[in-house]
Formats: structure tokens, sequence, C-alpha cells
């Protein structure tokens, strides 16, 4: 897998950047930032002594947890263009995190945006392989996209995920579309 997967698996943001991409990242952010008040350099050094973005851009530790908190407010109270954009900075934040990806793929199912939600929840699978909430909205995008052999392959897979409520609250809903995929040929 490629883009946020990679980012994810290989420890963060930037980690897959050699010196001299990285470099030259620091330099061209430093051009664009200028009239912002950002110290780049600052943040790319905290960066390279194996700080968080968060660590680095010099936010309290609390920031996260505030910024989720406001994710699923924003989603609750049926603003999700604004959770979405919460939950995308959330996966930028702290891509580590598997209920950040699953937000910013539930905002995508609900904003009609199917590409965007498949990739949060392939990363959301990626972070956290055994558990089930990630299967089962993977396999629901994936029944929306029409793709109905992947779709089978997220199903069998929900069903060897781990024991956990979220398995247990989904399970009806997964025999509907495991049902839906047999019909369909996956």
């Amino acid at each position: 897998m490629a883009g946020p997967v990679a980012a994810v698996r290989d420890g963060g943001v930037l980690s897959g950047l050699n010196a001299a991409e990285l470099d030259a990242c620091e330099s061209l952010l430093s051009v664009l930032m200028q009239d912002v008040g950002l110290d780049i350099a600052a943040i790319f050094a905290g960066l390279r002594k194996g700080q968080t973005l968060v660590q680095s851009l010099g936010l309290p530790d609390q920031t996260v947890d505030l910024l989720y908190a406001q994710a699923l407010a924003r989603f609750g109270a049926g603003d999700h263009t604004a959770a979405m954009g919460l939950f995308q900075a959330l996966s930028f934040l702290a891509p580590d995190v598997r209920d950040h990806w699953l937000g910013l793929g539930i905002c995508g199912r609900v904003l009609d945006k199917p590409d965007l939600a498949r990739v949060a929840f392939e990363t959301a699978v990626a972070l956290a392989p055994q558990t089930a909430a990630p299967r089962f909205h993977l396999c629901e995008v994936l029944c929306q996209l029409g793709n109905w052999s992947e779709a089978a392959v997220q199903a069998r897979a929900f069903a060897d995920a781990a024991t956990a409520p979220e398995k247990a609250s989904l399970s009806p809903e997964m025999k509907r579309l495991a049902a839906l995929i047999e019909l369909r040929g996956g």
C-alpha cells in the first residue's frame, strides 16, 4: 500500500524521506511559510530528533485529544464537513491513531467521497488489522464502489477479527453486506 498507509506504517508523515528530500522539503516550506511566522527550521529539527509533529509544532500535549473531541462533536451535530477537516488534521498530526482514520473515512462516506473513505479505512486497517470496525467500514465502501471481490476479502477478515464490543454491534450489518456480496458474486 502507498500514501497514508505507508506513511503510518513507516512511522510518521515525513519518515519515508531521505536526508536530501527532507532538506528540500524544509527549504521549500521555509520559503512558502516565511510570511506566516512559523519557524520551519525548528519544526524540522524537532522531527529529525524524533519528536512528533505535535511536539515539533510546540502544541500543548492535549491538542490531539481536544481536536478529536471537537471532531466528534461536529460530526454529532451534523456538521460533517467541519468534522472531516478536523479528522484530516488529526490524521496528519497523529497518523498512528486508528480512530482518526476511521472518523475521516466515515466523514468521507457521509459526504459521498468514497475514494477518500477507502484510503482512510485502508489506513485504519493497516494500523489495527485485528479489529473489526475498520474491516466493516472498508467492506462497506468497497461495496459502494462495486469492488465485490475485495469486499468479500474484508468480510472474511471481519469474521476473523478479534472479538470486541464493536464487532458484536456491527455483526448484523455485516451479515447484510455479506449477503449482498454473495449476490454480486464476490
